[in-house]
């Protein structure tokens, strides 16, 4: 039923065009192209929660697309940051398990304000050669020849006591699995 109060309005095709490219991509087309990469799902998230510029920064510095979706919606989800950061935000998170998680948050916080260099931050929350850590291990292990004595006798349980104390001993600096792997080769030795 055609509106009697309204006259018949028919813009020129140039001014359509016009408006046509001012206008952004719909979040429908978005979520369709994003589906192949990460699945509806987590398209449907991106896209809604406003995180998807925040994975396409990451993407487009190297990182794959699923974890840049979970980082992005994740532990980049208060943050915004800058797009300078893009490169070193990818390198730490490749190198996410060698640092600790309050480290990681923290260089995640300051990624909207600073401009990081992953090297420094590495350098400075990451002990991550067995030189410096194994006289650690060995410093733990020599404190504790009961739980020593008790592991070595089927309580494996213990090495999470020895891994933490070992963080406690580096201020939470050391790689985790490192350490791991160190108290596990000096225990079955």
């Amino acid at each position: 039923f055609p509106e009697p109060d309204l006259v018949p309005l028919e813009p020129a095709p140039a001014l359509v065009e016009c408006v046509r490219a001012d206008v952004p991509e719909l979040p429908g087309d978005r979520i369709h192209a994003l589906t192949a990469d990460v699945g509806f799902d987590t398209a449907l998230d991106l896209v809604t929660t406003g995180n998807e510029r925040k994975a396409r920064l990451l993407v487009e510095h190297g990182l794959d697309w699923p974890t840049a979706a979970n980082v992005a919606m994740n532990q980049l989800a208060a943050v915004e940051p800058l797009a300078a950061n893009g490169p070193a935000l990818v390198e730490i998170i490749k190198r996410r398990d060698a640092i600790t998680r309050d480290a990681l948050t923290a260089s995640f916080a300051n990624s909207a304000t600073v401009i990081l260099d992953p090297k420094i931050v590495l350098a400075e929350t990451a002990i991550a050669d067995t030189s410096e850590l194994t006289p650690v291990v060995d410093k733990i292990l020599a404190a504790n020849p009961s739980q020593v004595d008790s592991y070595r006798g089927g309580k494996e349980g213990l090495l999470g006591f020895f891994v933490g104390q070992v963080m406690r001993e580096t201020q939470g600096k050391a790689d985790p699995k490192l350490v791991n792997e160190l108290i596990r080769e000096k225990l079955s030795a």
